[in-house]
């Protein structure tokens, strides 16, 4: 039985880059604003900060909005959680539980699960 190498510190940084991108790339693709204003959604926001391993590339932890409502979001973070809260109660704070989940992310699995959504979407 061959064992299969483990990747190193770095190939776990580029999978990840390339999680994050293509997470993305998914939340945008011919989406409008989630606002409602009519734009075309260029920018994916992270309900959770984006700062966390555990939801960076999760696709239910990000939303797609305009540059405009985006800046809105950032800019008045407690107006956007209660937008949020109304219409998708509960979400956050799911997101905010599985911040605090101990535990190894596994980049190339998450990758390829990606790729399949990608591919669903025609990406």
């Amino acid at each position: 039985m061959t064992s299969v190498p483990k990747p190193t510190r770095r190939n776990q940084k580029a999978t990840k880059t390339a999680c994050v991108k293509l997470a993305s790339k998914i939340t945008t693709h011919n989406a409008k604003c989630l606002r409602k204003c009519g734009r075309i959604a260029l920018d994916p926001h992270h309900i959770v900060s984006g700062r966390s391993d555990r939801i960076v590339a999760r696709m239910d932890a990000q939303i797609p909005l305009c540059r405009e409502c985006h800046t809105w979001a950032t800019g008045r973070p407690a107006e956007f959680n209660a937008w949020i809260e109304a219409i998708y109660p509960g979400r956050r704070r799911m997101l905010l539980a599985v911040v605090n989940v101990v535990g190894k992310m596994d980049w190339e699995s998450i990758y390829d699960d990606l790729k399949i959504q990608a591919a669903k979407v025609g990406l």
